[in-house]
């Protein structure tokens, strides 16, 4: 009892000591209010409306009995009433239903009081007294609405509050060791972790509270012993454990960071901050934890800082005032709000805000679009905000590779999945924001790219050979015979020779053209076509792929000047926004025949025109020019 109370006076009036006289630089955090009274080592405790409930504490006028609310919507305090008994060193945890337990503190001497703050009626009722005095220890809301109270006291290691009774019972299982100064804190899982403190000394030791078996267990030991240090749950289940003392002397304030695994119920060293600090603050927002002021080498800091697992610290700049015993808290628009604690004699009245850090926008989270490239190219454009309109550093990565440093870029991607991620940062400072998308391209014509043209067909047979020739004339009769009886007749003359062969039959058909080469993966179309001239208005909610196909040109006039053009077959587009992705492709253009792209009403932006000589144009007409032979194919598809 007697050390305790030599050691609670020694930090006491270290807690009030002035600050050093060097002039602070320009400050990033903004003046929000002040509270009616300066007091340190009070409880601020959240409430459910948004408010916080600022009770007791230390003042230039002795031990405080008041109370107030702070709104920060109107940056104001109001005085509410009063505890039924002043008291500082005491601890404080919002109920399941709302209302405000407050039990234990110093009221002059240790005390076991304890009374409940009802933020409807704006008063203090006094409950039954705890089992035993607590000073200097913690209160830890369970998930199944109980509460911790742990530490701070010589005979008894931990109490559990019952609201539905409104009593308190001794918790069997005793922690490792008697401990002030420690801290509790709710992991994921639902467990207490406590750590460190001091008792005979500054103590390295950690339990684990079980709320379903209302039992300590001793888990592994911190690589420092430590007080005055602050504990962070993480989202995983992990707890990070940074700065406090080791000792009671200036060199004993620690930089180091520990985290603990509760799966393996462990310590590992994590790093270090900046600068050792104790009795500081620390509040996670986002990936971030924000450690403020606290104790440090060269007395009561200002200086603020942003520790990251897998980055480290970066310097966030000075709050307005130097402050130690203080509390800061996440406000739903990711600011930080900074009140109470002790320093220069206007920090433990003023309160102050951090601005949130900035926000990143990659846009939507996916995006599809149709091309007939590989690699294609997309447009990336991010945003970033911040509070103060501050100017904002971009950068663009995919798989670890910058892309570019700059907001908008463009990109290549091939067909598939492509995951890109935006980092957003405000030079000033080093904090960022994060977003990421995903393009996922898609080839042409239904997704794929056409395949390759099947094989000609074999030559169909040759024509049957034509029928034999006439027979040739008779021969020439023999000459008469001389006088006297007539002579035998002549012999017949030898057959003519064969007539010449018959011309060959015409060529047989050609043979069925080879089956066309597989049509890559993807969309099915609808398609139609326009023979000769004609106009085609397409769906809104379609993109268009035209084809050139079978072009033949109309016989050359005399003084042959080539092909003259025909008819025109006109497509109408239908108005697309820049969102969409929608694009008309002109492919297989045939170079007997003509097309042209042009716009009819100026360029509509969302469309894209893509052939083999123009790679990106928006129009919202394309007009094909055929000599009434050639005719076009529109396939339209949805885009997914």
């Amino acid at each position: 009892m007697t050390s305790h109370s030599r050691t609670l006076k020694w930090f006491l009036a270290a807690l009030i000591v002035a600050v050093a006289s060097s002039a602070l630089m320009a400050s990033p955090f903004v003046a929000a209010g002040t509270l009616t009274v300066d007091r340190i080592s009070a409880t601020i405790t959240p409430l459910a409306d948004g408010r916080f409930l600022v009770a007791g504490g230390l003042s230039p006028a002795g031990i405080l009995a008041t109370a107030e609310i702070y709104d920060p919507a109107t940056q104001t305090s109001t005085p509410t009433g009063s505890m039924h008994e002043a008291r500082y060193h005491h601890a404080a945890a919002r109920l399941a239903d709302g209302r405000v337990l407050i039990a234990g503190g110093n009221t002059g001497s240790p005390s076991a009081s304890a009374e409940i703050f009802d933020p409807a009626t704006q008063t203090f009722t006094a409950i039954a007294t705890m089992n035993a005095w607590h000073v200097a220890h913690t209160v830890t809301l369970l998930a199944d609405g109980r509460v911790l109270i742990a530490g701070g006291s010589l005979g008894v290691s931990a109490e559990l509050f019952n609201p539905a009774t409104e009593t308190f019972s001794i918790v069997g299982g005793a922690t490792s060791e008697l401990r002030v100064w420690h801290t509790a804190t709710r992991l994921a899982g639902g467990t207490v972790l406590l750590t460190g403190g001091y008792g005979t000394g500054a103590s390295s030791g950690a339990d684990l509270f079980d709320p379903v078996t209302s039992t300590f267990v001793t888990v592994g030991s911190m690589a420092t012993a430590r007080f005055f240090h602050t504990v962070t749950a993480l989202p995983d289940g992990r707890a990070v454990v940074i700065g406090g003392q080791s000792g009671t002397m200036v060199e004993d304030v620690q930089s180091s960071v520990e985290v603990f695994d509760p799966a393996s119920r462990t310590f590992s060293a994590a790093g270090a901050l900046l600068t050792g600090r104790s009795q500081h603050a620390a509040v996670l927002v986002g990936a971030e934890i924000v450690v403020l002021g606290g104790n440090g080498p060269t007395g009561v800091q200002a200086g603020v800082e942003a520790f990251m697992l897998d980055r480290g610290p970066v310097s966030l700049g000075d709050m307005l005032a130097p402050r130690s015993t203080h509390a800061a808290f996440a406000l739903p628009n990711n600011s930080i709000l900074v009140i109470g604690g002790g320093g220069a004699s206007t920090a433990a009245r003023a309160i102050e805000v951090l601005p949130p850090p900035p926000t990143a926008d990659a846009g939507p989270d996916q995006i599809r679009f149709t091309d007939g490239l590989n690699p294609a190219f997309v447009t990336l454009t991010g945003v970033g905000t911040i509070n103060d309109g501050a100017p904002l550093s971009y950068r663009w990565t995919a798989n670890g590779a910058v892309v570019g440093n700059v907001a908008s870029v463009q990109a290549q991607v091939a067909f598939g999945n492509n995951d890109f991620t935006l980092t957003v940062t405000d030079p000033r400072n080093g904090r960022q924001a994060v977003d990421t998308m995903r393009v996922f391209a898609t080839p042409l014509s239904g997704g794929g790219v056409a395949g390759p043209e099947g094989p000609q067909g074999p030559a169909g047979p040759a024509g049957s050979q034509g029928p034999a020739g006439a027979p040739g004339p008779p021969g020439l009769q023999g000459p008469a015979g001389p006088a006297g009886p007539a002579g035998p007749a002549g012999t017949q003359g030898p057959q003519g020779a064969p007539g010449p062969a018959g011309a060959q039959g015409p060529q047989g058909p050609q043979g069925p053209v080879g089956p066309r080469g597989p049509s890559g993966a993807g969309l099915a179309f609808t398609t139609q076509a326009i023979a000769g001239a004609g106009t085609v208005t397409l769906p809104a909610d379609r993109s268009v792929i035209v084809f050139v196909t079978n072009g033949a040109t109309r016989g050359r006039d005399g003084d042959d000047d080539g092909p003259r053009p025909g008819p025109r077959a006109v497509i109408t587009l239908p108005a697309a926004s820049a969102a969409d992705g929608r694009m008309v492709v002109v492919r297989r253009m045939d170079n007997r025949g003509r097309v042209s792209v042009r716009p009819s009403s100026g360029a509509i932006v969302g469309w894209r025109q893509r052939d083999a000589i123009t790679l990106e144009r928006r129009y919202d007409q394309v007009t094909l020019v055929s000599d009434g032979t050639q005719w076009v194919v529109i396939e339209a598809g949805r885009l997914q």
